[in-house]
């Protein structure tokens, strides 16, 4: 594996997969580090890269542009059916930071592969990942230590995407905002999931002036491993978007916003509300610090980003099935995955 970036000349990215939001965390890696320059891209549309002066250079496939320019990081893109095929390149490269956006796999049995992979060629801390409500997950936190709500009891989440989200193919649509959510609230439970069940998705008769994405809509209930529970609700296009999660503890409750992390007004004098951020940002800034020798072992990124993967996935599991799905022989499965390492 070629050595991180050690901060003389351009950061040389590479970008492989459709746009989806890989275009989202160049933007952000443009952000973060104004040395950064895309070199290459390989079965890409435009994902933010068009600006630069040459621009860059572009390949039929991931293989011949990881073969033809030596990079120091990756991003990768969708489609998620083809998401384990661009990480298993990845891996087996010298580069030595890889980004990409979640879900990181269109099935169990490819996140279980996907496990297996980084752990084989000491993937675990070369990989990070961008999920859109990772950046609530802090602030939330810091909120529940101010008003003193104790260990989470239950959780309620309702997020209404935007009219214009479109631009992606439902099925990673759908999957990646229940990654989002499950991803965020795993980290507030501070457990995994234990059961779930899931409904929606039948689809239905829109009004004909209106794009019909019932299809979208998931209602979900999970039960996590410390007892706690969350109800979570996802819904299509409809008007602006929106989102609102509600945490009730051992001592309390607070409410907030799911696109700034900001709480409700009677709560601003105990808790956190940031200006809104950036989602890409904190898994932009890890990996460009670890590309600058200045971050620590970023391994759990991944492990979490799987972990939720897997729940996700087995939403859909239990929605398709129609029944309660327990998750205990999946996490010892996984935990078989990444024996010696985790």
């Amino acid at each position: 594996m070629r050595p991180d970036h050690d901060g003389a000349g351009p950061m040389r990215v590479g970008i492989v997969g459709q746009p989806d939001r890989a275009g989202a965390l160049v933007r952000a890696l443009s952000a973060e580090a104004p040395e950064a320059r895309v070199v290459a891209v390989a079965d890409a549309q435009d994902v933010g890269a068009s600006g630069q002066d040459p621009g860059p250079s572009r390949h039929d496939d991931a293989a011949d542009l990881l073969a033809a320019h030596p990079l120091d990081l990756l991003v990768v893109g969708g489609p998620v059916r083809r998401r384990l095929e661009y990480l298993t390149l990845a891996l087996a490269s010298d580069v030595p930071r890889i980004l990409v956006e979640g879900p990181l796999a269109a099935s169990e049995a490819e996140a279980m592969e996907l496990a297996r992979l980084a752990v084989e060629r000491e993937g675990l801390a070369r990989v990070g990942v961008g999920l859109r409500l990772r950046h609530v997950a802090p602030v939330l936190r810091d909120g529940m230590a101010a008003r003193r709500v104790g260990p989470i009891r239950s959780m309620s989440v309702t997020e209404v995407a935007g009219a214009g989200d479109g631009a992606v193919a439902d099925e990673d649509r759908v999957l990646g905002r229940l990654l989002a959510a499950l991803d965020m609230c795993q980290s507030l439970a501070g457990a995994r999931p234990f059961r779930l069940a899931c409904f929606g998705g039948a689809g239905g008769a829109g009004w004909p002036e209106i794009p019909d994405k019932s299809g979208d809509d998931r209602t979900a209930i999970v039960e996590y491993q410390t007892g706690a529970s969350l109800a979570l609700h996802i819904g299509g296009g409809a008007g602006d978007p929106s989102g609102r999660i509600v945490l009730t503890g051992a001592g309390g409750a607070i409410t907030a916003d799911l696109l700034t992390g900001a709480s409700d007004p009677d709560d601003a004098d105990r808790m956190p509300s940031p200006s809104p951020a950036d989602p890409d940002r904190a898994a932009v800034a890890a990996l460009v610090g670890a590309l600058r020798g200045a971050a620590a072992d970023g391994s759990g990124d991944l492990v979490d980003a799987l972990e939720a993967t897997l729940a996700a996935l087995a939403l859909e599991r239990a929605r398709v099935e129609g029944r309660v799905v327990d998750l205990s022989d999946l996490w010892e499965e996984f935990d078989d995955s990444l024996e010696g390492v985790w």
